[in-house]
């Protein structure tokens, strides 16, 4: 399953649980909501009939015996589902409610209970189960659901301020009438219809964000597919902010550095035959001329012969320590040195080569500057350095060697005279092979490997090494090392 189809269904599925819970909730609401309002209305209901019983217990002497159970249904069905009735008139001389002679009580009146005439007469609705009780709790009439069929709702029957009965009713034991299952089933049917319709919206809502979300997924995925390929041409025009932003760009960077690791490659390549196919020209050349009888073999021709074969000793040895030192196979053996006492060491050894080509060497530290080193992996940087400066500065000429310290760093420069070389050039010193100008003639027999091994040498300590125009017209090579701490005069 495609993660588009796996992130629609987990939204379609969060979605319609949502769904289901609001409506659940609301139907809930809506039997809460109902109930209440049933309980309401049977409180009302109960209210007027109290109010009934209270006059009619007045008027039938003040006793129950008056209340059969028709009588007391009868009594229920009037004012169901119509505004309370008003109360009729006591009659006269009997003020508040009393009897004048308790032994003598009015005539009942057994005329009907009925509306006006004329009137057709209507099904009235089934009241809930009532009871009426007197002021004790104890049973008089009615339909007694309080054995085992929960709490029922009660009012008092009051008279002059005083409680004579209670009514009590159950309306949890009614029967819903046919108008309430219509609007019950109504109400579930048009829940069922919103929870389908809002489904299907959030179905669609979900397939559009699930394909609007994956978009740059898809456009990373892309990006990919094409560096697989080796299509290293990579990039986004979607500039964005979050964690698949930065995912472009780093692939964005990895394309570029997979280019110029490719073009690296071709051109080492191509430099590398450049460097090979030049002294075995020349012996072939030389071969040739001897086969063919036209220079005799004498001590010049094994002269030329060990100059080549020596340049391509040289070039392979330079190939061999790139190669050791690009994947950490050169060996080091650190330990606390002094700086100074090694860049001198290598003054020495260089200053009569620099004499004959007429370049002044000045060194100007005088403290002794204690570093973890290497001695011979570092004074193998250090004549490198060297006779790249004797080997390309101009005539007279001069090197100037510094170190200082600060704070915990020491940096160690060497600046000499013209030619000069760019801040562009500068950027691809350390490059493999690379010279200033491929087309002009060699001064020496380097094959263009020594800066690059001498920022691997810097490397494998630690530290930093940069190129730079220098200020006196020519290059100015820095190197920056972690500094130990104690000098000495």
């Amino acid at each position: 399953m495609k993660i588009t189809q796996k992130l629609f269904f987990t939204l379609l599925a969060v979605s319609g649980l949502i769904i289901i819970a609001n409506l659940s909730l609301a139907r809930w609401s809506f039997h809460q909501g109902l109930n209440e309002f049933t309980a309401g209305i049977e409180v009302r209901r109960l209210s007027d009939l109290a109010d009934i019983l209270a006059e009619d217990y007045v008027i039938e002497g003040g006793n129950w015996l008056w209340l059969s159970d028709q009588k007391f249904m009868s009594l229920q069905q009037q004012g169901l589902g119509e505004p309370r009735r008003r109360k009729r008139p006591l009659p006269e001389g009997r003020e508040g409610g009393g009897f004048q002679d308790p032994r003598h009580p009015p005539p009942r009146n057994k005329g009907p209970r009925s509306g006006p005439p004329g009137k057709p007469f209507r099904a009235r609705p089934v009241a809930p189960p009532t009871a009426l009780f007197d002021v004790g709790g104890k049973f008089v009439i009615g339909h007694d659901g309080s054995d085992g069929l929960g709490q029922g709702i009660s009012i008092p029957v009051i008279l002059n301020g005083e409680e004579i009965a209670s009514l009590t009713s159950w309306p949890k034991l009614k029967e819903p009438s046919l108008l309430e299952s219509q609007f019950s089933r109504q109400q579930l049917f048009t829940s069922i219809s919103i929870a389908i319709l809002c489904l299907l919206l959030a179905a669609v809502v979900s397939w559009f964000t699930a394909k609007r979300l994956l978009r740059p997924v898809r456009k990373v995925l892309d990006g990919v597919a094409k560096l697989t390929k080796g299509q290293f041409t990579v990039s986004f025009d979607e500039k964005r902010r979050d964690e698949l932003g930065l995912l472009m760009s780093n692939i964005e960077v990895l394309s570029r550095t997979l280019e110029k690791n490719r073009t690296s490659k071709n051109r080492f390549f191509a430099d590398v035959s450049h460097e090979l196919r030049t002294p075995l020209t020349v012996l072939t050349g030389e071969v040739d001329v001897l086969k063919a009888g036209i220079r005799p073999f004498n001590q010049q021709q094994l002269v030329s012969f060990e100059q080549e074969i020596r340049r391509l000793n040289h070039l392979v040895d330079d190939l061999s320590q790139l190669s050791l030192s690009d994947v950490g196979g050169l060996r080091y053996s650190f330990a606390p040195n002094n700086l100074t006492q090694c860049v001198s060491a290598v003054i020495s050894e260089v200053k009569n080569r620099a004499n004959t080509k007429k370049i002044e060497l000045e060194f100007s530290a005088k403290k002794a500057i204690w570093v973890n080193l290497d001695v011979q992996r570092f004074e193998q940087l250090l004549l490198n350095l060297c006779n790249n400066t004797l080997a390309y500065t101009d005539a007279p000429g001069k090197l100037v060697i510094a170190i200082s310290k600060l704070n915990n760093k020491v940096e160690l420069s060497f600046n000499d005279t013209p030619p000069g070389v760019s801040e562009e050039e500068c950027q691809h010193l350390f490059e493999p092979l690379y010279r200033l100008d491929l087309s002009r003639t060699r001064r020496e027999s380097g094959a263009g490997l020594g800066l690059t091994i001498c920022k691997n040498i810097v490397e494998a300590h630690g530290g930093s090494i940069s190129a730079s125009p220098s200020k006196l017209g020519g290059l100015q090579i820095l190197i920056t090392l972690d500094a130990l701490p104690g000098e000495e005069k």
